[in-house]
This record gives structure tokens, C-alpha cells and sequence, in this order.
């Protein structure tokens, strides 16, 4: 436990308290969930003892439950982690109605190991390290945080911001990803469970607890889970994407897609769309409907920022998606291998989720194996963004190696351009700004409001660092909320100023 200052908090009605350096530390056990019994194993304190803690601290605090003081505690930690300079005459922003600067975590995922039955508990696995490792590259492959990992249990958390929007997915990949991975350790039973549901019950903000509930709570659900797999309702992942799979049917792209496979060249398919979230449903159909028949198809997920791991980190997620009998030991291929490999078995179609440039995704292939694409059975689909303007989707035809013809052929559909809080785009493009922190939306409703030529004005109003703003910018910029255009820093479009400002309750 951090020691922390013997410092004043805000009660109730405002008044400024003095609480022990013991009741603070209990306060925030009780902010991240933890009952009497778990504060007082980690405290070293009879639960007794726990309980005139909290007594006291509910008087001082003028409060009656458990609730309620964490919100108060929250609150504090809020404002303790982000300082004022009150000597400043430029005015700050304020965090408005919010009680975590953490990323909100829309799916969380669950994986442990149960012993079978007459098998000693400590079977469950041979080297606890190895399964931690795992649990880790796991996270990583497929975009989640690992925040706990205790007694044979890895918990992962998915839903910071992104293009793609498909957390609960990426939620079951994690899950099946690692439950493959240890379904060689003898006597064991892996399984997975998944859903909102446990971010109701262990998580503190973004933050799981580790707490009895949350053990026994699993252990339950893993028990009664026969299958394997426990999914839970999807009621909040939002749906507002057309039903894409008639057009699939009819589109020019789809015939040009069906002749290149056909004649073993490969092509490139750049659907562009405002906002993402149409993308994805086409991405989702073409999964659905391939070209051809019997064509294999790898879904990939891009990270916001790539980097110089990424190419080895899509790699891990092919690895996962390709039956054990095809690995034959080349698990630790990188993309362009993985394609390469299984490019020569058969028709291949790359669905590749996220944003990036045709620069940055040609950078993430082998040269060579750009070349080969002509000889090559692949068709490589991937998400990029348009031309600000009114909602639309369109896909645009590339040659073999990704490059854009002089004269291409472009199916567009233009989707609906009223900035009215009901309508489908406002929707989606308001499930992203649901995901970002208290800051980022803070960027998000200065830049809508002022003209913004650079991070350092945002950064002196926020009074955070410039490096931190523009880190945070240039992440926004990925994500396609906010453009960089003549010398200024903008909104996208009159469909992002609307969501935001719905985000934000102003109706």
C-alpha cells in the first residue's frame, strides 16, 4: 500500500475533513471494492477493527454507505492527480461530472484453469510463470489489458478507444486464444467467461479487483460453464451498421475480387468509411461472403499507433487463428511469412481492422513479397478513412500490390447526413467517444468549440504537459475524430461536433 500525506478530503457537504493515514488507506480499499474480510487480510486488521474504521470514517464523511464514500474517494483521487497552478491567470479546464480519468472497459474476459476431478489443486498448472506469460502475449495480440492475474485466473480487460469497435470479439479471441495455448497441460480444464458482467461486479473505473467476491464469483461461473465459453448479453456493443451482405452480392468489386482469386493474383480492396464503424460491418460480411469458395480468411486488428512490433504482433494473431496441424513449428512468423505460408495452400483473404494508411499498412509487408502478390491467390481488405464529408461507405479497387490506379472503379454508398441525435452516424461515431478518458474528451470539446492551431494552447488550458497533449492528439488524429489540416487542428466533420456535444449532454 503507497503511503499517502495526512491530507484533507471533501465531505459530503463540502466541508474540508481530516481522515488518519489508516482511514485513507481503507478508503481507497473500499473504492476499489474490496469487503471488510479483504481489507483486513491485506491490512493486517480483525475484521472488527475494519469495521470502527469504517464507522468513523462514514461520520466524518457524512456518509451512510460503502457507495457513496467511494464516490467521495474517487473524486479525491481525481483532483489529486491532476494539480492546479492557481498563480496561472489563463483559465483550466475542468473534468466535468466524471468520476475516473481511467479508459472505460466495455468487455472484460475471464480465463482459469480448474483441476479434474481427483486431481490435487496443485496441478492446475506446472509453472504458474508460464501461464502468466501467456496470459500476457495473449492480451497483447489481441488489443486487451491483462489487470489481474491470480490463482490459475487471467483477467483481461478490452474497450479503449479504437476504429474497430468490436470488443466483444476481441474479448472471445483472447479467450480461445489462451485457452488453446494451455490445453496441452494434463489434468486441467480451461474456461473462459465473458461480458459486462464482470465489469459490474470486479472492476473499479478501468481497474479489477482482486477481490473474494470476484474469486468465488468465478469459480462458480467456471464450473458451470460445460461448454467452455460463457457469453454474456451484447445489449451495449452498438449495432447501427447496414446489412451489407446484398451488396456483396451485386458489387463490381466482389467480381473483380472472384476473378483475381480465381486466376491466383492477388488484390487489394480499400473500403473507406465515415465513420468506422460501417467498415467493420462490411469487413464482418466479406467474412460472411468471401470471393470464392472454400477461400480461408485471417482477421487482423491493427493498433491505433503501429510501431515497430506490429508486424510481428499480427503474426502472434494469424498463429492463433490457424489450426494446430497447419503450424508446423512456424508460430513465430511475422505477417508477411504467415502469407507467404499460407497464401500456397489456397485462396487467401486478409481482413485487416483499424485505420492505417496504404503507406503505413504497405510498410508492414516484406517488399518481396509485395512482388509476389502477382503470383499469389490474396486478397487483402482494410479499413481506411475518406475524405471528410457526409457519412458514406466506399470501396475502392487497388492493383496487386497496393497501389492506387491513375482510374480505379469505386462503389460508394452515402449513408444518412443528418446531425440529429438519432441518427445511425451520430450513433457510432458517439460509441467512440464514449471510450476515450475524462482528458481526451475534455481535447475533444475545446477543439470543437476554438480554433486550434497547435497542442501547446490545449495543453496551457488543460495544464498538462505538451508532449502529453500532443500524444494524446496525435492518437485522436488515428482515430479519425480529429484532423490536422492547414495548419490547424480540427473536428472532423459536423457529425463528430454533434456526437460530441451529445457525449457531453448537450441536447
Amino acid at each position: 500500500m503507497p503511503t499517502r500525506p495526512v491530507d484533507g478530503i471533501r465531505s459530503a457537504d463540502g466541508t474540508l475533513v481530516q481522515l488518519s493515514q489508516r482511514q485513507f488507506e481503507i478508503l481507497e480499499l473500499i473504492a476499489s471494492g474490496l469487503s471488510n474480510k479483504d481489507i483486513g487480510l491485506q491490512l493486517a486488521l480483525t475484521t472488527g477493527t475494519v469495521k470502527q474504521h469504517l464507522n468513523t470514517i462514514f461520520s466524518k464523511l457524512g456518509v451512510s454507505n460503502r457507495t457513496w464514500a467511494a464516490s467521495i474517494w474517487q473524486d479525491f483521487e481525481r483532483h489529486q492527480a491532476e494539480p492546479r497552478d492557481l498563480t496561472n491567470h489563463h483559465s483550466v479546464l475542468e473534468v466535468p461530472n466524471l468520476t475516473s480519468t481511467a479508459k472505460k472497459p466495455l468487455a472484460v474476459a475471464a480465463v482459469g484453469l480448474v483441476a479434474e476431478q481427483g486431481a490435487n489443486a496443485d496441478s492446475l498448472i506446472v509453472n504458474y510463470a508460464h501461464f502468466l506469460d501467456l496470459a500476457e502475449a495473449a492480451a497483447q495480440t489481441w488489443g486487451g489489458a491483462l489487470q489481474w492475474s491470480s490463482a490459475g485466473i487471467a483477467l483481461c480487460t478490452f474497450g479503449v478507444a479504437s476504429a474497430w469497435l468490436d470488443v466483444y470479439e476481441r474479448g472471445e479471441c483472447f479467450i480461445r486464444d489462451l485457452m488453446a495455448s494451455l490445453a496441452r497441460q494434463t489434468a486441467v480444464s480451461v474456461r473462459g467467461v465473458l461480458g459486462r458482467g464482470l465489469e459490474h461486479q470486479f472492476t473499479s473505473g478501468a481497474r479489477l479487483v482482486a477481490s473474494t467476491l470476484a474469486r468465488e464469483t468465478l469459480k462458480t461461473w467456471f464450473e458451470a460453464s460445460e461448454a467452455g465459453l460463457v457469453t454474456f448479453d451484447k445489449e451495449n456493443e452498438h449495432r447501427s451498421s447496414p446489412d451489407l451482405k446484398d451488396l456483396l452480392l451485386t458489387a463490381p468489386f466482389m467480381g473483380q475480387a472472384h476473378m483475381a482469386l480465381k486466376s491466383g493474383r492477388g488484390l487489394w480492396l480499400s473500403v473507406e468509411a465515415w465513420p468506422p464503424r460501417y467498415g467493420k460491418a462490411l469487413l464482418d460480411a466479406l467474412d460472411v461472403i468471401p470471393p470464392v469458395p472454400g477461400c480461408r480468411t485471417l482477421k487482423l486488428r491493427l493498433p491505433v499507433t503501429l510501431t515497430a512490433e506490429t508486424a510481428s504482433l499480427l503474426g502472434r494473431q494469424i498463429a492463433s487463428q490457424v489450426e494446430t496441424s497447419h503450424l508446423g513449428g512456424h508460430e513465430d512468423l511475422s505477417i508477411s511469412g504467415w502469407i507467404r505460408l499460407l497464401a500456397k495452400q489456397g485462396p487467401l483473404q486478409v481482413l485487416i481492422y483499424g485505420q492505417p494508411s496504404l503507406g503505413e499498412l504497405r510498410g508492414l509487408i516484406d517488399p518481396d513479397l509485395l512482388v509476389e502478390f502477382d503470383r499469389l491467390p490474396v486478397l487483402v481488405a482494410f479499413m481506411s478513412l475518406p475524405s471528410p464529408g457526409a457519412p458514406r461507405l466506399a470501396v475502392r479497387v487497388l492493383s496487386s500490390r497496393g497501389e492506387r490506379p491513375l482510374i480505379g472503379r469505386v462503389h460508394a454508398v452515402n449513408l444518412s447526413d443528418e446531425t440529429s441525435f438519432d441518427s445511425p452516424a451520430i450513433t457510432a461515431i458517439s460509441a467512440m467517444i464514449d471510450q476515450v478518458d475524462p482528458v481526451d474528451r475534455l481535447i475533444l470539446d475545446y477543439i470543437s468549440k476554438n480554433q486550434v492551431e497547435n497542442s501547446e494552447a490545449v495543453a496551457l488550458l488543460l495544464n498538462r504537459s505538451t508532449s502529453e497533449v500532443e500524444r494524446r492528439i496525435e492518437v485522436l488524429v488515428g482515430t479519425g475524430l480529429i484532423l490536422r489540416q492547414d495548419r490547424a487542428i480540427r473536428i472532423r466533420d459536423q457529425q463528430t461536433v454533434a456526437a460530441i456535444a451529445g457525449t457531453n449532454g448537450v441536447h
